[in-house]
C-alpha cells in the first residue's frame, strides 16, 4: 500500500516524467531552441533518473548521504531508459515531431552518466 511519505517521494519522478510527456505532446516545445536537442535529452533523463531513484530509495536524505544501493540505481536507470523509449512511440503519433534512435541515445546516457557519478560520488564519500 501507498502512504504519503512514498507518494510525496515520488511526486518528483511523476511531476518530471508529465512535464517531458507535455513537452513531447507539444509540436513546438518551449525553450527547445536553449540548448542541441542531445543535450535536453540528456538533461531531461539524467533529471528523470534522479527523480526515480528519490523515489525508489525513500527521499533526498538516503540519497544525499549515498544509502541507495546499485539494485535501485539500475532500477532507476532501466525506467528511465523505457520511459524514453516510450516517449519517443508516443512523439512518433504527434504531427511535426518524430522520433528518432539518437533522441534515445541522448536518455539513455543521460540516465547512465548521471548513475555512474552518483556511483562514483557515493564510493568517494564512503572512504
Amino acid at each position: 500500500m501507498l502512504n504519503k511519505a512514498k507518494l510525496v517521494n515520488w511526486l518528483p519522478a511523476i511531476l518530471w516524467a508529465l512535464l517531458i510527456f507535455l513537452q513531447s505532446h507539444n509540436p513546438s516545445p518551449p525553450g527547445a531552441d536553449l540548448a542541441p536537442d542531445y543535450v535536453l535529452h540528456f538533461l531531461a533523463y539524467g533529471a528523470l533518473f534522479g527523480a526515480i531513484l528519490f523515489g525508489i530509495s525513500g527521499g533526498i536524505k538516503p540519497v544525499w548521504k549515498g544509502f541507495f544501493s546499485l539494485r535501485q540505481t539500475a532500477v532507476a536507470v532501466i525506467f528511465s531508459i523505457l520511459y524514453g523509449f516510450s516517449d519517443e512511440w508516443h512523439q512518433s503519433y504527434i504531427p511535426g515531431r518524430d522520433s528518432s534512435w539518437s533522441d534515445i541515445a541522448a536518455d539513455s546516457l543521460g540516465a547512465i552518466i548521471i548513475a555512474i557519478l552518483l556511483i562514483v560520488w557515493k564510493k568517494a564519500r564512503e572512504k
